[in-house]
């Protein structure tokens, strides 16, 4: 039987405004992190379980307010002082090393000196970070939080039919009908499914129930 050929795809996120499903789980959240005026202290976290849309919400305020996006690991080598639009930071799960900590800080002083936005994106709340910082920590916990719930069945089925059409254009049978009989998939589940579907360009099949774990975790989507 001859060799059957496949062609490599490559996923190139829609993070657009026009992209972002706004559901009761998000609803809140997008109403506090549009509202950038009403920021305490010109300050907010994003706050939310994995794969619910922190980042592509970031994104979206990002490109509203002319402001940048970075992660911790860029904190240490950023020009703070020269800093003069809004910036989101990404905060991982695990401690921030202690320049990241200290940039973080020193990050902080500035926009608020500024007046400049700072949209800082995490799982959990800054009052559950491990700083060892004790100036940060303080000034962290003083951050009001806007927290994305845990995805409700619309916006589950929204993720799906996303990241199956970022990966160029394919759909799950039925997919605006709700999800997968099957189970009811968390987001990083139909990322991990996507990114296996773009390896390979001949595999058109939804995959059998068998073979994605309904409740499985997965690595750093936000």
């Amino acid at each position: 039987m001859p060799e059957q050929l496949t062609f490599p795809q490559y996923v190139l996120p829609a993070l657009g405004r026009g992209d972002y499903f706004v559901s009761t789980a998000n609803a809140l959240a997008v109403a506090r992190v549009d509202d950038t005026q009403a920021w305490t202290n010109g300050k907010l976290a994003l706050t939310g379980p994995e794969g619910a849309g922190k980042t592509h919400l970031a994104h979206v305020w990002a490109n509203a307010n002319n402001a940048d996006i970075t992660d911790h690991k860029a904190l240490p080598t950023l020009d703070i002082p020269s800093i003069k639009t809004g910036l989101a930071v990404e905060i991982p799960e695990t401690p921030l090393t202690p320049p990241e900590e200290e940039a973080l800080f020193h990050l902080h002083n500035h926009m608020a000196a500024q007046t400049l936005p700072l949209l800082l994106i995490a799982r959990e709340p800054p009052a559950r970070w491990p700083i060892a910082l004790p100036d940060l920590k303080s000034r962290m916990q003083a951050t009001d939080v806007a927290q994305i719930d845990a995805p409700d069945e619309a916006l589950l089925s929204a993720v799906l039919v996303k990241l199956f059409t970022d990966s160029a254009g394919w759909r799950p049978p039925d997919s605006n009908h709700g999800v997968h009989p099957c189970g009811s998939w968390v987001p990083c589940t139909s990322k991990r499914m996507t990114s296996a579907r773009t390896r390979n360009a001949s595999c058109c099949s939804w995959p059998d129930a068998a073979t994605v774990a309904p409740t499985a975790t997965c690595g750093s989507m936000a």
